[in-house]
């Protein structure tokens, strides 16, 4: 078992992470289609069409919209590719900021070595930009390294996308005892990691007030988790006062929900700030949550039971 900001990451957790960040295949990108692979057009909508799991570990949402072509690969036909094929296709993903393109500089923090060996197992998949040398993270170099450069490198790329730190742990041994017996069933996943993408915040809620945990790893979507809301007897109240099994909803300025968090008492609530894994479960105090959401036009409702 690992921790990373204080949040628990179980051994199975950290098996899922090392399948799901780094696949065995790569989703490329391109300006202008290539006579060695087959592309497809890449439109605005396309992004939609891939799954979570993509989004996540090559950071689709920041390529350039430069890029007019993708493809997919299998590591093993990538390998078949001559050597000037490889870096062409590598520097075009640096130059159209896909994910798990990194630089030396970020290698060495995110393996937390500088290791000669290490450096020359990833060779294979680099090139040299100007001065600085740029890695391509692929599952076939991944296995190559040792097995604690590996879940170095798993925690520090997550740690990067998990910023509040847990605070569970810390609280008065009355209140975690108060919350263990009260939410039996939703302590367990107390400031714990997911092993997949996909439960988000509505889903995190909604397995607060329904005390259904079978929902809780699902991607749910506001229509679904409103309906839970109502089947369950909840309705908009004041928001003046807070009191435990209250429901917090930040909705943006179309009136469309945003983000959703469930309260543990007055003080402290249920918590997933995204859908990806590396979004924990928290227990977060509820003004942080509020500091966190309560900004760029967002309007909070609160919901509570009849």
């Amino acid at each position: 078992m690992k921790q990373l900001q204080g949040y628990i990451l179980t051994d199975e957790v950290l098996r899922e992470w090392r399948e799901r960040l780094v696949p065995s295949y790569d989703l490329l990108f391109f300006r202008n289609q290539l006579d060695f692979l087959t592309c497809k057009e890449f439109r605005s909508e396309t992004s939609q069409t891939f799954s979570l799991d993509d989004k996540t570990a090559f950071a689709t949402w920041a390529v350039s919209k430069e890029a007019k072509y993708y493809t997919t690969i299998d590591n093993e036909e990538f390998l078949k590719l001559t050597k000037d094929q490889k870096k062409q296709i590598i520097k075009e993903q640096w130059e159209l900021r896909r994910g798990m393109i990194l630089s030396e500089e970020e290698m060495i923090s995110l393996l937390a070595i500088r290791d000669d060996k290490t450096f020359q197992t990833l060779e294979q998949s680099s090139f040299k930009n100007h001065d600085k040398k740029i890695y391509m993270i692929q599952r076939f170099l991944l296995e190559l390294l040792p097995l604690e450069s590996q879940t170095n490198f798993l925690l520090n790329y997550a740690a990067m996308w998990t910023n509040d730190k847990a605070v569970y742990a810390d609280l008065d041994e009355v209140i975690r005892n108060a919350f263990k017996k009260e939410y039996g069933t939703l302590a367990p996943f107390f400031d714990h990691f997911s092993s997949k993408n996909g439960p988000n915040c509505f889903a995190a809620a909604a397995a607060g007030f329904t005390g259904e945990m079978n929902i809780i790893e699902e991607w749910m979507n506001p229509d679904r988790f409103f309906e839970l809301l109502k089947r369950h007897q909840y309705f908009q109240h004041d928001p003046g006062h807070l009191k435990e099994r209250d429901v917090l909803v930040w909705k943006n300025e179309q009136g469309q929900a945003v983000h959703a968090a469930f309260l543990l008492n007055s003080r402290y609530c249920f918590n997933k700030h995204g859908q990806t894994m590396f979004n924990p479960w928290q227990v977060l105090p509820v003004e942080q949550v509020m500091d966190s959401w309560s900004q760029d036009g967002y309007q909070m409702d609160l919901y509570r039971r009849l």
